[in-house]
């Protein structure tokens, strides 16, 4: 039986594989369920704002005297601007397609903003998946670089843990 060897550029090889392969793989899962979590918080937010009661509109979809709603628009780094809705009853929704945007009336985008703040939900759960995927795909990478480490050191071990 012949015993395991390692050299050090099977080290180099697999540190080049966690490093370049792995660890990217999982900032880019993060990053994307950092992003979805983000979109499906403003979309919860902007139904419960916008949604309907029993009572009717909640108060900021009431027309004011001049049929115009002045609100402040947050137009990044903390910054806002004073904004005038023209018609307070209907929204321009970004459908979360290639940049599409569609007019509905406020029921409607609800309804919407609603179904896909769901979607992105679900997305969520399948990129959290791969997430559990790549981090136990980590951890064995590390495992087995560490034997391979001390295969080097000592060539006759063969203690695969």
């Amino acid at each position: 039986m012949t015993t395991p060897s390692a050299t050090p550029e099977d080290i180099i090889r697999y540190r080049t594989f966690i490093s370049g392969t792995l660890v990217p793989a999982l900032q880019g899962l993060e990053k994307e369920q950092q992003r979805l979590e983000q979109v499906s918080t403003s979309c919860r937010e902007f139904a419960k704002l916008v949604s309907t009661h029993d009572s009717g509109p909640l108060p900021i979809l009431v027309e004011h005297d001049s049929g115009s709603l002045p609100i402040l628009v947050d137009i990044g780094q903390g910054c806002f601007a004073n904004a005038v809705v023209p018609d307070p009853s209907t929204f321009v929704v970004d459908t979360g397609l290639l940049g599409v945007h569609v007019r509905m009336e406020a029921d409607e985008a609800v309804a919407f903003v609603a179904a896909r703040a769901n979607l992105l939900d679900r997305k969520r759960v399948i990129v959290q998946s791969k997430i559990d995927v790549v981090r136990v795909d980590l951890e064995e990478a590390g495992a087995l670089l560490s034997h391979l480490q001390t295969l080097l050191l000592d060539p006759h071990s063969t203690d695969l843990r």
